[in-house]
């Protein structure tokens, strides 16, 4: 019998926000009319706070389940993004289910309406 392998480097907020960026084309956006790559989009979701390393708010069920804690409400402010997301839309499950994809052996599930958590698989 073999032990299920655990990824052996932890998945970092910045590669959420790429994996992010790259399923949806309004994420991260700065308010501004000048179009942004992914990489700028995914800096912006960390820099304004969206997407963050951990849980700091101990929303998952035990310590070091959440890797990575995804905000979707605006913040608002001149320097604020494009949330990941808009919570309760439509494209808010394909954009979970696409970046999560993305980020191989990490999945993207809901905690509520307005958080969502990335759990090691």
């Amino acid at each position: 019998m073999t032990r299920p392998t655990r990824p052996t480097h932890p998945v970092t907020a910045l590669q959420v926000a790429r994996a992010i960026c790259q399923a949806s084309a309004r994420a991260g956006h700065a308010r501004s009319d000048t179009p942004q790559d992914i990489e700028t989009r995914a800096r912006n979701l960390v820099c304004c706070g969206y997407v963050l390393q951990g849980d700091p708010y101990d929303w998952g069920q035990r310590p070091g389940a959440i890797k990575v804690t995804i905000f979707s409400e605006p913040k608002g402010g001149e320097d604020d993004c494009t949330p990941p997301w808009r919570a309760g839309d439509l494209d808010e499950i394909e954009v979970m289910c696409q970046a999560s994809s993305r980020l191989s052996k990490y999945v993207i599930e809901s905690i509520n309406p307005a958080v969502a958590g990335v759990y090691g698989q």
